[in-house]
């Protein structure tokens, strides 16, 4: 993504059905609900997250979060 359309990501405000499903998911999955978070966000406004922490993202998998670890290119 250019960055334009960076800016306008990191500035969106997260929508409030991606709250209410990350306080689920962390509550259903048990990972921390920053995590969670990030995936709700992922989900709703990116194709995936680059994150080394494949433990708490790997748990919320089922809910479509998809995680590329940069350690393993």
């Amino acid at each position: 993504m250019n960055l334009d359309e960076a800016e306008f990501r990191t500035g969106s405000p997260v929508s409030r059905e991606a709250l209410q499903n990350s306080v689920r998911w962390a509550r259903e999955k048990g990972v921390p609900v920053n995590d969670a978070m990030i995936g709700a966000a992922m989900v709703e406004m990116a194709d995936l997250i680059y994150a080394v922490d494949e433990d708490h993202f790997g748990k919320l998998e089922e809910y479509d979060v998809r995680i590329l670890n940069p350690t393993e290119l």
